[in-house]
């Protein structure tokens, strides 16, 4: 088995071209939130706590000035008027809408042998765990060319999603408990045993770059997945062979302990045949 090491996140990816693209530029991809595979993510319960309806003047600069509505909301709040149940609809999606376009989320695991997320996330393991050095990683991040904030932080698992309470004080609408960061960085309990530590970038706009640059020393080995291609896992070996100290190890069900687990590999390469013994 690996040696333990407290500052090591592993990432579990496919072997494909995005993963090609990683390590060959150095760069991680940070996703809009509701394009990752959990249902709940980045989402919220939304409640309304009470109050009087506020005008529809009020209305009105609430939705031009808070929520950034402007088309028509006028003639449609004096045409149609605005219920409670219309105004939480239209908080939520655009609350939900400024987390999907603004934020960014690149994921990690403190755990390299779950079978659950070998299967899941490495293509059914014939994908790999990329190894990265925790501390290398994030003081990258910090110092990136784009002059993004990368917060890094430990997901909170809890049986409910975070809630926000909406209420009608003084002919105004508050929304209260709205933290960005806290609903990007809570999943519910289904998920916990991934055991994630997650990276999170507030872009500028929508259409900023999403794939940012790693230094390439935090990247200190491979796992390869039991069911790896054996030509695909020459190629890796092949464009990352100049990395010296480079841990290489080959993960494998052991079933003795019912558990995935894995050992140290030495690849080298045959000349002049250019193969991949492992």
């Amino acid at each position: 088995m690996l040696n333990h090491n407290d500052n090591y996140i592993y990432k579990y990816v496919p072997f494909g071209v995005n993963t090609l693209k990683c390590l060959i530029k150095n760069e991680l991809w940070f996703g809009s939130p509701h394009n990752l595979n959990d249902p709940f993510e980045s989402k919220f319960d939304i409640n309304f706590i009470g109050g009087d309806l506020p005008t529809s003047d009020a209305l009105i600069d609430f939705y031009q000035n808070d929520l950034l509505i402007n088309t028509a909301v006028k003639e449609k709040i004096i045409r149609l008027g605005i219920d409670v149940n219309f105004i939480l609809r239209d908080i939520t999606e655009c609350l939900q809408k400024s987390i999907k376009e603004k934020f960014g989320i690149c994921s990690f695991s403190k755990s390299y042998l779950d079978t659950r997320m070998w299967s899941h996330y490495a293509e059914s393991h014939s994908g790999i765990c990329l190894i990265f050095d925790k501390e290398i990683l994030y003081n990258s991040f910090s110092k990136n060319s784009f002059g993004y904030h990368i917060l890094e932080s430990d997901i909170i698992y809890s049986e409910f999603p975070h809630s926000i309470n909406i209420s009608f004080v003084n002919n105004k609408v508050c929304v209260n408990d709205f933290d960005r960061e806290k609903i990007i960085n809570s999943k519910l309990l289904d998920w916990q045993d991934e055991k994630e530590i997650r990276y999170s970038i507030e872009f500028f706009n929508p259409n900023s770059p999403r794939a940012i640059p790693f230094n390439p020393e935090a990247l200190q080995g491979i796992i390869l997945g039991e069911k790896i291609d054996h030509d695909n896992a020459g190629t890796l070996v092949h464009l990352l062979k100049n990395n010296k100290d480079f841990i290489w190890a080959k993960a494998f069900m052991n079933y003795t302990i019912g558990k995935m687990d894995s050992y140290y590999i030495k690849p080298t390469i045959q000349q002049p045949s250019n193969q991949v013994i492992f």
